[in-house]
C-alpha cells in the first residue's frame, strides 16, 4: 500500500492527496477486518490503484473498477470529491453519491465496491 500511495501522491494534486490516501486506507481497514492472514492483506495492497482522469479518478483492484471520484469542480450533478459506485469498467453510475473523500463520509463504502 505504501508504493501505492507513493504513486498517487505524485499523480494527483496537493488538494486531493490526503483526501485520497484517507480512503484507500478506509478501503483497506475495511479488507483488514475480513481478512485475517497478513499474505492476503498484502495482496489485497498490491491490488489497489487510481487512474486519474480528465473528470473521474478511478479505483481499481485487481484489474476491475471499484468506485470513481469526481474530480472536477464544474460537475452539474455532483460535488468534487463524490464517490460514485461504477456502472462498468470505464465510467460511473451517476445516480446519486456514496459518499465524499473530503468529508470522510464513505457510507457504505466495503472493500468489495461502492
Amino acid at each position: 500500500m505504501k508504493m501505492f500511495i507513493e504513486a498517487t501522491e505524485k499523480a494527483a494534486g496537493t488538494g486531493i492527496r490526503a483526501a485520497l490516501r484517507n480512503y484507500l486506507e478506509h478501503i483497506y481497514a475495511d479488507y483488514c477486518e475480513s481478512s485475517d492472514g497478513e499474505t492476503f492483506r498484502n495482496r489485497f495492497a498490491e491490488g489497489l490503484e487510481f487512474k486519474m482522469g480528465k473528470k473521474y479518478v478511478k479505483v481499481i483492484h485487481s484489474g476491475s473498477a471499484h468506485s470513481f471520484i469526481v474530480n472536477v469542480h464544474d460537475d452539474p450533478k455532483f460535488k468534487f470529491g463524490d464517490i460514485l459506485k461504477p456502472a462498468n469498467w470505464a465510467s460511473p453510475a451517476k445516480n446519486f453519491a456514496r459518499g465524499n473523500i473530503f468529508e470522510g463520509n464513505f457510507g457504505g463504502i466495503r472493500w468489495m465496491g461502492a
